[in-house]
């Protein structure tokens, strides 16, 4: 029966990839470097997608980071998320989102075009980056023409 210490530097060989040592040397592994990254930001993802896009700036409106298209607001960064400004068939569709809500806007209170669609994790960034495109080129048709 194999000892504690043998069998677990056998399992580290098999981990590591190390063959035992009556194996030649040229087969042998001489170690693994592995490079971690940081855990990605998910909002520092989306914006610097959406800084890629063509007409759409970034500002600062009212303490908030927003997105405009044309001139126009089409998003921006809320607390838990990302807030889209969308057409009213649009709307409903977003709050089936689980954790989704409509966020009035400051200057009409009574607006219910913005909705925060959340982004808590790296598999959100994909869904909250389709709203953003559908709002986004809900604000280049209402800008018009260049």
């Amino acid at each position: 029966m194999a000892k504690f210490g043998q069998l677990r530097d056998r399992t580290a060989e098999a981990i590591l990839g190390v063959l035992p040592r009556d194996q030649p040397s040229r087969w042998r592994s001489k170690g693994f470097v592995g490079i971690l990254f940081p855990p990605m930001d998910p909002l520092a993802t989306i914006v610097e997608r959406l800084c890629a896009w063509k007409d759409v700036t970034r500002e600062d409106k009212d303490g908030k980071d927003c997105f405009l298209v044309r001139g126009q607001v089409f998003a921006y960064l809320g607390k838990k998320g990302v807030v889209v400004k969308l057409a009213p068939p649009q709307v409903t569709e977003a709050l089936k989102i689980l954790g989704a809500k409509r966020m009035p806007d400051d200057g009409d209170p009574h607006s219910r075009e913005f909705v925060q669609i959340p982004v808590t994790g790296p598999r959100e960034v994909e869904r909250a980056m389709m709203w953003l495109r559908r709002a986004c080129r809900l604000g280049r048709t209402a800008a018009g023409p260049v």
